[in-house]
């Protein structure tokens, strides 16, 4: 048999981790996907693409998913629904979502983000240069 030993480890108590910054208040909240109608007599608005690292994505939606309810909002049936309903939100609210996969509705948590910057583009005339394509 084995004798039993005890080593006990002077550890140091570690320093308190600082909280994250509290969203901007004043900032638009964010989704981070791409949506189109889906085309059927219900008419309800589809996740076309949620873009990576973005509330969308984290909140497990997925392309296909079909909108019910996107907090308060039951039932949106134009992005333009959507975005109004989002725009008077604030960054950090979490918001329940309701959607349709595969037949069975799945409930989900998003908490909304604040909008990023539009990308920086290299050329000032970009959007000009892009018109004439």
């Amino acid at each position: 048999m084995l004798p039993l030993t005890l080593t006990l480890l002077a550890v140091s108590p570690a320093a308190p981790v600082p909280r994250p910054a509290p969203p901007d208040p004043t900032g638009y909240a964010y989704v981070g996907v791409k949506m189109s109608l889906d085309g059927t007599a219900n008419r309800r608005l589809r996740v076309d693409e949620p873009e990576p690292g973005t509330p969308a994505a984290k909140a497990g939606l997925r392309e296909g998913d079909e909108i019910v309810r996107f907090g308060n909002l039951a039932e949106p049936r134009s992005f333009y629904d959507f975005a109004d309903y989002v725009i008077d939100l604030r960054p950090g609210t979490k918001v329940l979502v309701e959607v349709v996969r595969g037949g069975q509705t799945k409930t989900l948590w998003l908490t909304l983000e604040v909008r990023p910057p539009p990308p920086d583009y290299p050329d000032p005339d970009f959007s000009r240069k892009a018109a004439r394509r």
